[in-house]
């Protein structure tokens, strides 16, 4: 979907799948622009910017296939510092972390952000490292006396994916409250879909090898329109929808944000990767569809792609979800992990697909 639109006075992208540029250490953090250094070595956000992310998504497996293993957290600058893992259905959450850190090097070898948790999980520390111009990343949840160790090395497999670079162009993510339809929170970021490696310790697996896929996702949000600075109840918007499909040949994510009132459609934007033929194909024209409801389970994805067809269904096979009251209205913010099967054609060659993503979502009820 080419062309931009202007809301409450900001031009915006309808879509930056075109973007293909490396994601460098001055995108990982863009000083001066969306953050910057406070006291000491803590980092906060440049407003109008209010919420830099530090995300990553994975799945996959220990090495001797015997554990199946998920994993999402995020670091928010000035707000939730979140971590989950699961193992063969079973979850382990992690949220009282402290504020933001950066370290230059010195500590972690290349520049990391990194927030030490405080209160009953005070004995574990969350970091990611970027090391650049290697291009190789670094996640870890880390714990001596703790239940869970985390620790992966990444690998990108593919050309970054951009939702807009740190001074734009920037896209529409939403609505942040039912209450506020003239106040839209737009961004700009990027995901890096990498091959990880690594170790995982718990009560269930012991110490085991893991390996798998994962997207290490950055983020930068802005408020515009009506009261802009004004905070909503949650760091969250009404209506999007984010999905990934990974597999050895496939790589794809599509993304749509859509006012929930009118149907009108802000963005939406796809791109497929075909890493062993070197190809990249934008999917902008894609039709999405699900079984409703504020948690679905099932999905669709067609269309058209600029060298072939798309055809898939995908299945929630876990999944972490938060139920949110934002301004009286129940929006629920969703993470599942899906398998995807069916079919995507490129230059009519046709693909039988069966790969594993990530999504994130959020649904609001109906009023």
């Amino acid at each position: 979907m080419k062309g931009e639109i202007i809301i409450a006075g900001e031009r915006l992208s309808m879509s930056n799948s075109h973007i293909t540029d490396t994601a460098t250490l001055k995108d990982e953090f863009p000083w001066g622009i969306t953050l910057k250094r406070a006291e000491g070595d803590l980092l906060a956000d440049i407003p109008p910017w209010y919420s830099n992310n530090f995300c990553n998504y994975g799945f996959g497996s220990s090495a001797d296939g015997k554990y199946q293993v998920y994993f999402c957290g995020c670091f928010n600058l000035t707000g939730a510092k979140i971590h989950k893992v699961g193992i063969d259905g079973f979850w382990y959450e992690f949220r009282g972390f402290g504020p933001a850190h950066y370290d230059d090097g010195s500590k972690y070898g290349s520049p990391t952000i990194y927030a030490d948790a405080v209160g009953p999980d005070a004995i574990y520390t969350l970091s990611r490292s970027y090391h650049y111009p290697e291009r190789r990343w670094s996640w870890r949840l880390q714990s001596e006396k703790g239940k869970i160790s985390l620790s992966i090395s990444l690998t990108p497999i593919s050309k970054t994916f951009w939702f807009g670079k740190p001074r734009g162009p920037y896209i529409m993510h939403g609505l942040p409250s039912p209450k506020r339809k003239r106040t839209f929170d737009v961004w700009g970021g990027f995901i890096d879909f990498c091959a990880f490696t690594g170790k995982l310790r718990s009560p269930l697996t012991g110490e085991v090898e893991i390996k798998g896929i994962s997207g290490m996702d950055r983020e930068w949000h802005k408020r515009i329109g009506e009261d802009p600075m004004k905070p909503p109840p949650f760091h969250t918007v009404l209506y999007y929808n984010a999905f990934s499909l990974t597999n050895e040949e496939i790589i794809m994510l599509i993304y749509e944000s859509i006012n929930p009132w009118t149907g009108e459609v802000w963005c939406r934007q796809g791109r497929i990767d075909f890493p062993s033929k070197d190809l990249i194909c934008i999917f902008d024209d894609f039709q999405y569809s699900d079984d409703g409801g504020l948690a679905p389970n099932k999905f669709k994805v067609r269309g058209e792609h600029e060298r072939g067809s798309v055809d898939l269904t995908g299945v929630a096979t876990e999944r972490w979800g938060e139920l949110r009251n934002v301004d009286g209205i129940p929006v629920v913010f969703n993470q599942p992990f899906i398998e995807w099967n069916g079919k995507i054609t490129v230059d009519g060659e046709e693909i039988e697909v069966s790969a594993s993503g990530a999504a994130e979502l959020t649904r609001m009820k109906a009023t």
